[in-house]
Formats: structure tokens, sequence, C-alpha cells
């Protein structure tokens, strides 16, 4: 018999029974993807009882990346901090944590960030590039159901036309007194070395 001021704990975690015969809640994560078998009693006023069993499966969405919407990410610069792009997730049981699954951003000078999805850094060579991402969920939930991948079959780190970039003329010296300016450069390969031209 159930009292009117109590709600009854079911075995599916996260769940309660009212007194009025509602099943609510919020299935906890430690409950996902699993079936619960259970039985329910009902008392009516002339102290009638009927019991019967019920089962709850708590399901969970296969995880996936949703973005970039095609196999590409924004494209960088060599040498120029790449335009932050943040993979997205859905499903699975979040947190999620995030991998670059073959190991290549490194190499590039980029980095996936495992809390935020995020990529970024400076690229360090030109040229398209292939990686995969994977995303995982909470570890409470073990399987494939809990795992995402996506390969990014194209980022193109562009490369920096090398060229001298300080302007000319240079400042003007003055007879007998120190002089000082320093040439620039960017793109090629640093670091530079200065000579005279033949």
């Amino acid at each position: 018999v159930f009292s009117p001021k109590d709600d009854v704990l079911l075995p599916v975690p996260g769940l309660d029974l009212s007194f009025d015969g509602k099943i609510t809640g919020r299935p906890a994560k430690d409950g996902a993807n699993q079936k619960y078998d259970f039985w329910v009693r009902v008392v009516d006023d002339a102290s009638q009882v009927k019991d019967r069993k019920f089962s709850i499966s708590i399901k969970v969405a296969q995880l996936k990346i949703t973005n970039p919407a095609g196999d590409t990410v924004p494209s960088g610069t060599v040498g120029e901090p790449y335009p932050e792009f943040t993979f997205t997730a859905s499903g699975g049981i979040p947190p999620y944590t995030w991998y670059d699954d073959w190991g290549m951003l490194p190499g590039l000078g980029l980095d996936l960030s495992p809390t935020t999805g995020k990529l970024s850094g400076v690229p360090l060579k030109s040229g398209p590039y292939s990686f995969m991402v994977k995303v995982m969920g909470d570890p409470v939930l073990q399987g494939d159901k809990n795992i995402g991948y996506k390969t990014i079959r194209r980022i193109e780190i562009k490369s920096v036309p090398f060229e001298i970039t300080t302007a000319s003329p240079l400042s003007p010296g003055q007879k007998d007194s120190s002089y000082t300016a320093t040439l620039s450069a960017h793109g090629g390969t640093p670091p530079y070395v200065w000579s005279l031209a033949p």
C-alpha cells in the first residue's frame, strides 16, 4: 500500500513511483543501457490488491561527432594562430573526452583539447592533411554506443610567401651617430640568416 506522502524508489536509478501511480525522475547515468524488471502493486479503497510485472529499458543514443557538416575543417596558415574550431557531439553519456586518434596533430603544430574538443595551435608546415577525431563518453558506460569517430579528410595549411616585410627606404642615419635598423621577414622556414645580396 502506498502512502500518499511517500514516493517509492524503483530499481531504475533516478526514477521513483508516486502514490498516485506516476513514474517520474531522470534516469541516472549508472543505469544506462540496461533493462529493469519490477513488480508494482495497487490497492483499492476496498483493500483489493493487484500486482503486475513491468519492464523499463534505459536506452542510450549512439555517441557521434556532430560537426563539421562535411569532412573538412577551417584552413590555417603556417606561423599564424589557427582559427580555433570546436568539435561537438551528441548521444552517449557526457562528459566527453576528445582524442587525436591518429596522433597527427602535434606534428602539425596543432592541439585537440581533451576536455572541450577545441582545435587550436600554430601550424608548422603547409599542405593538405587528414586526421581522425575520437570522442568517448563517461566510462560508467562501456561499449561502442559511448564512442564516436570522425575522419577529417582535409585540413589545408597554407604557406606564407617568403618575403622581406621591412619597408624601404630605411630610417635616415646621422653622420658620426650610432645607427640601428632591424630587418624582418616572414614565410619560408625560420630561423633566417641575413646577408648582402650579390
